[in-house]
């Protein structure tokens, strides 16, 4: 198996900042079997990775009870029990695609209750600001360098590499070089990937997958 395909992320940030309330109020830690994290996107619905709603990633039965084992939580910094508050989902789809690491990785998680008082995250819609070189800040409830994990964290922007090095489709995601020792880990799988579009910073990837060290790279579904 090659080192692109060996970890798929439920990944959280490594060596990042820790965020405080409110400087990425879309960002939500997404739980059902897995820890994983996610963007909103409209008022009654998350955008996440494919593999944090997909059953057999999951290891359930049916959607449906992905549906019913999966929580969303906001207006916190904090997964492990921080305050915030927490949604049920009323559904969840993965993209039908998704198989394994690798593949098209895009989730939603529709929420029981609208969520009015946050303004849903802007989406990147212009393929060339998603261009390899482009800077991206890494945001995520995943693990950090000293293996604790649940806290939101945030990368320093960073710019993206070619992922051919990593036998990583270049047409479907943007890879970052972790051996810095910064980017993500578990827990922040379904993360956003956010860059500066006009002005502003805006969701242009979600953490997907990784080599099983968080040490070589991480790649980004665009």
């Amino acid at each position: 198996m090659s080192l692109a395909l060996t970890a798929a992320l439920t990944l959280p940030i490594i060596n990042g900042n820790y965020a405080v309330l409110g400087q990425f109020p879309t960002v939500v830690a997404v739980r059902n079997t897995q820890a994983c994290t996610g963007t909103l996107i409209a008022p009654d619905l998350v955008l996440t990775a494919a593999r944090c709603v997909h059953a057999p990633s999951l290891g359930l039965a049916s959607q449906e009870a992905v549906t019913a084992q999966t929580t969303v939580m906001l207006d916190t910094v904090d997964a492990t029990g921080g305050g915030g508050r927490t949604i049920a989902a009323s559904d969840t789809v993965p993209i039908a695609m998704y198989r394994v690491p690798g593949d098209p990785d895009v989730g939603l998680v529709f929420l029981a209750e609208p969520v009015t008082d946050i303004e849903p995250a802007k989406l990147n819609l212009d393929p060339a600001a998603a261009r390899t070189g482009v800077a991206l800040t890494m945001v995520g409830f995943g693990a950090t360098a000293t293996g604790t994990s649940g806290r939101l964290l945030y990368t320093a922007p960073t710019a993206s590499v070619s992922c051919a090095a990593y036998a990583v489709n270049n047409a479907l995601f943007l890879c970052v070089d972790q051996r810095s020792g910064a980017g993500i880990c578990d827990g922040d799988g379904g993360g956003p990937a956010l860059a500066e579009v006009d002005g502003e910073l805006r969701l242009v990837g979600l953490a997907s997958y990784g080599d099983a060290a968080c040490a070589e790279f991480g790649a980004h579904m665009r």
